[in-house]
């Protein structure tokens, strides 16, 4: 494995579309590197990128040291793995992993010994002899990352390979992704668009927006200290709230507000307007003024009225570059 420096990546399509406009990253060997952001925010073409699979209007990218610049996708040492598995169907599962060494001439025995060893980590060496028609979307998805994993690439990238498996799959396969990785210190970057992946599986989370990074810390600092609104309000159950007041932004997480179904001197009132169980807690709508604040409690609101509270250590201040 190596590290990985992304020095201004840039891709302007044909049509004068600015999917990534400006990209810098650094990816320490071994780290597990998770890009989150919007549909459409260029995450998926910065990995086509990376790849090989795009061309880079501009900007570098090295890996262990080496400029990846005019290398061809085969000769980067890098593995990905689709959302759609890409398996070969004729082939049974012990074909598809193998396949990638069988390109690079290894010897038999290297190869029985590789995909053995692999399929072995991934849980998949009872199904070796199988054809993918017969597997379920998560044993699919092993046999890809198989596939990948078997070459031992330098770099090892995901392009929302959990977002056609469902609740329990993805919660399952997330866990294991993140086992296999430290266990073979793969260095990974990994693209969702799902906040709690990025939030359960990263060493750091890249948080992108119109083409640009717009913090790249642990899941910890993006949750507690984002670094604008944008990321604020992308992660979290439920949305931070936001207001303005003059030139700054303010913002709370909702299971920060403090209420008060009693009157308390200098709280703000407020009026419930609706209130949701969530299973373990009730989100309940509130107006204060002209604004909309979302709190949380731990039992159901019996009052209309309530009495907002807002911490100043758990208050959020941006300057207002608008």
């Amino acid at each position: 494995m190596a590290e990985i420096k992304i020095e201004n990546l840039k891709k302007t399509f044909r049509n004068g579309v600015e999917a990534v406009k400006d990209f810098s990253l650094e990816v320490a060997d071994g780290e597990f590197i998770v890009i989150v952001g919007p549909s459409g925010c260029g995450k998926s073409t910065t990995l086509r990128m990376i790849a090989g699979l795009e061309k880079a209007t501009s900007g570098r990218i090295l890996l262990g040291g080496r400029d990846l610049t005019g290398v061809d996708t085969k000769d980067r040492d890098i593995a990905m793995v689709f959302q759609n598995y890409a398996l070969y169907e004729n082939m049974t599962v012990f074909g598809n992993i193998a396949f990638p060494l069988k390109v690079r001439k290894e010897s038999k025995e290297e190869i029985e010994e590789k995909v053995a060893k692999i399929a072995q980590v991934l849980k998949i060496d009872s199904l070796l002899q199988r054809r993918p028609k017969t597997l379920s979307g998560g044993e699919k998805q092993r046999v890809a990352m198989g596939r990948a994993l078997v070459r031992q690439p330098k770099l090892f990238l995901m392009d929302e390979p959990l977002s056609n498996l469902d609740a329990r799959l993805r919660l399952e396969l997330r866990d294991e992704i993140r086992r296999i990785q430290k266990k073979l210190g793969a260095t990974t970057i990994y693209v969702t668009h799902d906040q709690l992946e990025a939030m359960t599986m990263a060493d750091r989370v890249v948080v992108m927006n119109k083409g640009m990074i717009q913090q790249a810390a642990s899941p910890e600092e993006i949750y507690q200290r984002p670094a604008n609104p944008f990321v604020a309000k992308f992660f979290g159950s439920l949305p931070m709230n936001i207001w303005k007041a003059g030139r700054k932004i303010y913002g709370i997480r909702p299971e920060e507000v403090v209420f008060s179904q009693e009157f308390k001197e200098g709280w703000h009132e407020a009026r419930v307007l609706e209130q949701h169980f969530s299973g373990n807690s009730w989100m309940a709508a509130t107006e204060a003024g002209d604004e909309r604040v979302l709190l949380c409690s731990d039992r159901r609101i019996e009052s209309m009225t309530v009495w907002l509270c807002f911490p100043p250590e758990s208050v959020h201040i941006w300057e207002d570059d608008l």
